[in-house]
């Protein structure tokens, strides 16, 4: 590699959430951005004025705290991107809980994909009543201004892959048939919005990587490992809501009815795979820097190219850290906000 490696040195602060290193052996230290409050404060005030949240519920966007996943996933980005960023996080998780809200009424979450997907092909003139697909239209703008065309329409793609995966899980809940465990593999990759998160480390980078990395094996390689560890130990973290509600696209949850494992069993199980792809994770990462050697990319623009490759580590090691540590999301009832919370944020409503 030609720059520094900014993973190096140890965990910056002890009163930060448990390293990733410490769940699964994550080999590199995670980061959070300086940025972190203020971008808390340009989401609040952007989910606030757009209609997403709402006074009369108990602090959901502090709970939740998706300012913090984004300075951690992302922690050299700079403010706005860093706030667009924060503002595509809440945004999700907003979706999450519309589609979770009443699980067995399919028909209103597939709608609600078919309306976000029809927003890809024809953004509005104006912004929509709705206000989950008003934000969407905003997000999406905000993007146009920030990142070249090509990458826009390749985080449309990805988008839309999404939500035909959402798509998938709510056919599943409607039917009661549970997928196989390879399909829910394959189907877990694009729920977990890992190449939504690639592009955005693009966007955070302002580095558009080459045609010919991001539709190489080795790339979809890397970010299909970073999928599988982020997405399966959210299915861990998750786990206690997801059985009350009866819920079958979960890896624990599968494995324990397929197999006729106990919960505990298939739980140490789930670990003892997302363990193993940490462990593969370092190798697929040189093969995508390989790839940019081999590419004939040099000076600053090969610099930023491995930048981008070498910042998904941030987005991995962040997710980790924030689903242990930093959110309520999994948790159940409010605590006190903890030494990275930021609070003052305007109360939401995810089911508004």
């Amino acid at each position: 590699m030609t720059q520094q490696d900014p993973h190096s040195a140890a965990d910056v602060d002890a009163t930060r959430p448990p390293s990733p290193s410490h769940l699964y052996g994550l080999p590199f230290a995670g980061r959070i951005s300086p940025l972190a409050a203020e971008a808390g404060q340009a989401n609040g005030r952007w989910a606030s004025s757009i209609g997403l949240v709402r006074s009369d519920r108990a602090s959901w966007l502090a709970d939740c705290a998706p300012h913090l996943a984004a300075a951690r996933m992302y922690p050299d980005a700079e403010v706005p991107r860093l706030a667009l960023i924060a503002g595509y996080l809440t945004w999700f998780f907003l979706l999450d809980d519309r589609l979770d809200h009443d699980p067995a009424d399919s028909t209103a979450s597939v709608r609600s994909l078919v309306n976000l997907a029809a927003l890809l092909d024809h953004p509005p003139p104006t912004a929509p009543p709705d206000p989950l697909l008003g934000a969407f239209a905003d997000l999406r703008r905000r993007t146009r201004e920030l990142v070249p065309r090509t990458l826009a329409q390749r985080l449309d793609a990805h988008l839309r892959q999404v939500f035909d995966a959402f798509a998938t899980e709510a056919g599943h809940r409607r039917d009661g048939r549970p997928p196989s465990e390879s399909e829910y593999v394959a189907l877990r990759r694009r729920t977990s919005c890992a190449w939504i998160f690639a592009d955005l480390a693009e966007l955070a980078q302002d580095t558009e990587v080459l045609p010919l990395l991001h539709a190489s094996a080795d790339y979809h390689a890397q970010v299909a490992c970073a999928a599988d560890i982020a997405g399966w130990d959210n299915d861990l973290v998750s786990l206690a809501r997801e059985t009350a509600r009866n819920e079958g696209d979960n890896l624990v949850i599968l494995l324990s009815r397929n197999r006729g494992w106990s919960p505990e069993r298939a739980r140490e199980e789930v670990a003892r795979r997302i363990r193993q792809r940490v462990r593969e994770y370092p190798a697929a990462e040189q093969r995508t820097l390989a790839r940019i050697a081999a590419s004939g990319l040099n000076g600053p623009e090969r610099t930023r190219h491995e930048g981008v490759i070498v910042s998904f580590r941030d987005v991995l090691s962040g997710v980790l850290a924030w689903n242990h540590g930093d959110t309520l999301r999994f948790t159940g009832p409010p605590a006190a906000p903890g030494p990275h919370r930021m609070g003052g944020t305007p109360d939401a409503d995810p089911r508004s």
